[in-house]
């Protein structure tokens, strides 16, 4: 296959102190004022709809990147983009797909990679097929409405996701072809503070996307069969509960249909190097036994902490601008300038 070039998306939540607000908008304003020729497009503003208005205007802000033939190209750039919004932001910066005490689907976060530059029909059977590894091992949505839903309650009740189709275009499926940007769509990854783990995961993707034809299980799989297997273990995968035990272990949770996740981390180690350990210890896990044993606030202060401290930004210092200036400054700098380009996408994407 040719060299994958790739992008990413990434949403994250700015909580104050445990839910986002309007201010938001004021944070993008600063940004997009700080670099006007790169965050004009590569910013973006979330909101909820419908019944989940109840909680709140605001959801997710967005960054991305530039485009980048390396991982660690990619994920040097996510990075900077990273510090740039730490340094405007007065808020705790969360990056996780669901706020553990709601159980909204219009109001989580994630993170999206596109790629391009490959061959389309071959990387998305290969995709289809180890999607369900790649996404655990980024899973970071353990909770819902207070209670531990499992890996990812976003994986399976965020509005924008959803069962792989017949038709790969549609938009609100896990894994798309992308009309306006002309790549596959990776949108089921969960926000990962640790660029670490993100860079590695990717790292394989990569790897696997490389491999010449033929070279992969996937390449011989049956597209029906395979997005049948997907749909079927990205139920299952969602909701597991605790750390996941090696294959084979009598308490493994990843038994029935689940268990050929196993499968599928056991191929992806001998094609590309996938740790199981990404796999049986998830960002979700780790986020989960902090709220147990700080609680919410704690958390966030660590969520933060770590979202800074990976992008080399300065610490949260608890500052902030009254609300109501907050908010007529961001529609008035941030919404307003943006607003042409906002229909112009939304436009490209439904023509």
């Amino acid at each position: 296959m040719s060299n994958p070039v790739y992008g990413i998306e990434e949403e994250v939540f700015i909580l104050e102190p445990h839910r986002p607000t309007v201010r938001s908008l004021y944070y993008l304003a600063r940004l997009l004022w700080r670099h006007p020729r790169t965050y004009y497009t590569h910013s973006a503003s979330n909101f909820s709809r419908g019944a989940d208005l109840r909680h709140g205007l605001m959801s997710g802000v967005e960054i991305s990147t530039e485009r980048h033939d390396t991982i660690a190209g990619l994920l040097g750039d996510l990075a900077v983009r990273r510090r740039d919004l730490a340094r405007v932001s007065q808020g705790l910066i969360c990056p996780i797909g669901n706020l553990p005490d709601t159980a909204e689907a219009t109001n989580t976060c994630g993170l999206h990679l596109h790629i391009s530059g490959v061959d389309r029909q071959l990387a998305y059977r290969r995709l289809v097929r180890y999607l369900p590894a790649f996404a655990l091992a980024l899973a970071h949505a353990p909770h819902a409405g207070g209670r531990r839903f499992g890996q990812s309650y976003r994986w399976v009740n965020s509005y924008a996701l959803g069962p792989l189709r017949t038709d790969p275009a549609y938009r609100f499926q896990d894994l798309i072809w992308w009309r306006r940007l002309g790549t596959i769509e990776v949108r089921v990854f969960d926000p990962c503070p640790d660029l670490g783990r993100l860079t590695q995961v990717l790292q394989c993707m990569h790897l696997l996307l490389g491999l010449g034809r033929g070279q992969t299980p996937a390449d011989r799989d049956d597209e029906g069969a395979a997005r049948a297997r997907y749909n079927r273990l990205r139920e299952e995968a969602a909701r597991l509960r605790g750390e996941v035990a090696p294959e084979g272990g009598e308490s493994d949770p990843l038994c029935g249909e689940a268990g050929g996740v196993w499968e599928l981390v056991s191929e992806l180690r001998e094609l590309t190097g996938f740790t199981p350990q990404w796999v049986a210890h998830t960002p979700a896990d780790v986020t989960a036994m902090l709220v147990q044993e700080k609680g919410l606030a704690a958390t966030y202060v660590t969520l933060d902490a770590a979202y800074r401290q990976w992008a080399g930004a300065p610490a949260w210092d608890g500052r902030q601008t009254p609300l109501v200036l907050g908010a007529i400054g961001g529609f008035l700098g941030y919404y307003l300038p943006r607003l042409p380009y906002t229909v112009w996408k939304a436009w490209r994407e439904w023509s």
